[in-house]
Parts: structure tokens; sequence; C-alpha cells
């Protein structure tokens, strides 16, 4: 199997790197962190951060990508509410909120509920010790290659696209975003692409955390479901970071995936609960 490295090391590796066996603590706080560590590097000049919350504006028209994601308010929370609201524009950075159980009040999502909000999903946050990952068997043929080039990355783009089914109004937007990352010094988000043959069948996104390495846009065409595409580029992923000095992984897992996983040696720490309000309906 082909394998080509981009020798770009995480800015602060070491609470990853520390040696010892890795407690259920840390692996809980890895998988806890690492989603809000992602979306801060992917949209920095959107991200925002008080002693109450952290959250992100990114612009896109998509509650996705503009969540407020860390919060820690008072337990008569409406008030704060409508104020972190009131930032958010609806037409151009619709809201997500994210309830876990680090969130304060414990109330928060009867309370988000309350105030026009509505559930959309629960989503498994899932960690391990990286030399815990088990090895799939690789499907006969499948190369595993960073999309370093911008052609590359527009076609990796368009894959993950087309599995996450997002709308075509907000594509060219993500893909700028996605492009200027490519280009950046950081070298914290590195992208793969599995092929067999010349043809793209999966892809996967590697995000070097302050102590964790965490798996995003994990996707296999629908021709080629099914083939262990999915687990392969997963471990090769994962591998890579254990390669780059990392001891623990972190991922969120869709229910399709979420089998997946547990056989690669993952195990769920807690729940993400997402909510979105409600636009109110025109006169």
């Amino acid at each position: 199997m082909e394998q080509t490295y981009r020798v770009k090391w995480p800015v602060s590796p070491t609470a990853s790197m520390s040696g010892g066996k890795v407690s259920s603590r840390v692996l809980t706080r890895a998988a806890e962190e690492n989603p809000r560590e992602f979306f801060v590097s992917m949209f920095r000049e959107g991200f925002q951060s008080t002693k109450k919350a952290d959250w992100v504006i990114s612009g896109v028209p998509m509650a996705f990508f503009n969540p407020v994601m860390r919060t820690e308010f008072p337990e008569v929370a409406a008030p704060d509410i409508k104020i972190m609201v009131a930032k958010f524009d609806p037409a151009t950075s619709p809201i997500s909120w994210w309830v876990t159980p680090f969130t304060r009040p414990k109330s928060l999502a009867d309370q988000l509920l309350a105030n026009g909000f509505k559930f959309e999903e629960t989503i498994p946050a899932m960690s391990l010790p990286l030399e815990r990952l088990k090895a799939p068997t690789y499907p006969l043929g499948l190369a595993v290659k960073e999309a370093r080039s911008p052609k590359e990355l527009l076609r990796w783009f368009r894959v993950v696209a087309d599995a996450f089914e997002i709308p075509a109004k907000v594509t060219e937007e993500l893909y700028r975003g996605m492009l200027k990352k490519l280009k950046s010094p950081d070298g914290d988000v590195v992208n793969y692409s599995g092929y067999i043959g010349r043809r793209l069948v999966g892809t996967s996104t590697l995000f070097l955390g302050k102590s964790a390495a965490g798996l995003y846009n994990v996707t296999t065409i629908p021709s080629a479901r099914g083939k262990g595409i999915g687990s392969a580029i997963t471990h090769f992923t994962l591998s890579e970071a254990h390669r780059r000095g990392f001891r623990i992984g972190t991922l969120q897992s869709s229910k399709a995936g979420y089998g997946i996983y547990k056989k690669l040696g993952f195990e769920e720490r807690f729940k993400i609960s997402s909510y979105v309000l409600v636009k109110p309906r025109k006169p």
C-alpha cells in the first residue's frame, strides 16, 4: 500500500506523548476538547470565547458550522441564551448548540427547548489509546494518500460534500476555507484520499490537537461501501497520528460507523447532543 507522509509536527504534542497508562478521565477529556479545538482551528477568525461560553460564527449559512461549543451558564440560563442568540445572524450564521455531560447548567437542554431550539441529533464521542488501535484487513489495491495540491483537495472535498449532503450554496465557501487551511503553516489538519486505481473511493481528515489526534470526514463513496474501505482509511489515518507521536485518538461517530469504530478499539466516552434554533414562521 502506498503511503505519503507530510512531516509537520504538532505544535504541542507533549501531553499526548507522555509515558504511562492513559486514564479513562484523560481519554474522556480528550474526546471533549478535540472537536472544539478542531472548529477553532478551521474557523479561527470566527472563534469567540468568554468565561461563560466558546462559540464560532463562521459565516457559513449552515447551523452545523456555527456552534456554541462550551457553556457554563448560571442555573437560570434564559437571559444568557437570548444574549448568545442575538450574536448570530440567522440568514448568514444560523446557530447550533452542543450539550454534553460537561455543559452547565445540567438543565440547559430543557431551557434551550423552552427558548426556541429543537433537538437535532445525538452523537457518540469516542476515544482510545492509539497503541490499542486494531488493524483491519485492507481492501486489495487500496492506496491512501494525502491530498496535498488544490486539485487533489477539490476531488477530496467533492466526495466529502456529497457524503454529508452539504448544500451547494455553502460548498464554495467551505472549500475556500479548506484550501486556506491547506496552505497554512499550522500543519495541524491533514486530509487523506483513498484510491483504488485512479478512483477516489474514500476520505478522512486528521486533526493534530493539543493532546489528542482527531479523526474527521470519514467517508466512502456509495458504490464502494461494505468493502472495509472506511475501516482501512480510519486505521491508516490514526496510525499516522501515532507515528507523529500522539497516544490518543478521538472521533464523533455516526450510527453507521459506530460498530466499525468499536471493532477498531474505540470506546464511547459520552454523547454530544446538538440543538438548532427554529426559524420563526413568517406572518
